[in-house]
């Protein structure tokens, strides 16, 4: 699971969505975007183990960037914007799973939005 996005939208999924992930997930992707856009990430489902499994968002392509979020448990994330390039870490411990996460991300060139969805 994971692997390098080099698109201007798309779908990223937990491995097996809509059905359970699996235990021990170590899931990386990197999504590139051309320099100078911004990136709308927006969440359709989150499903995860509350305080064992995890969804890391770096705002940056290494793990030395600015992580942005982390996400557990079972609450719709707000939309984020992100100002360049991403980086989304998915980790599942050794027990229990759920359904996991959906996600969609769009990008714009010289959009700044003031102000963004305010959740569900």
């Amino acid at each position: 699971c994971g692997g390098r996005v080099s698109s201007l939208g798309g779908r990223i999924t937990s491995p097996g969505f809509p059905n359970s992930y699996g235990n021990n997930e170590n899931c990386t992707w990197v999504v590139s975007v051309p320099t100078n856009n911004t990136v709308v990430v927006s969440f359709d489902a989150m499903d995860l183990e509350w305080n064992y499994d995890f969804l890391y968002v770096y705002e940056g392509t290494t793990w030395d960037s600015e992580l942005v979020e982390t996400y557990t448990g079972d609450v719709l994330p707000y939309e984020m914007i992100m100002q360049r390039s991403f980086l989304l870490t998915f980790l599942s411990d050794e027990n229990t799973v759920k359904n996991g996460f959906s996600l969609r991300f769009q990008t714009y060139q010289g959009f700044s939005p003031k102000f963004i969805n305010s959740g569900p």
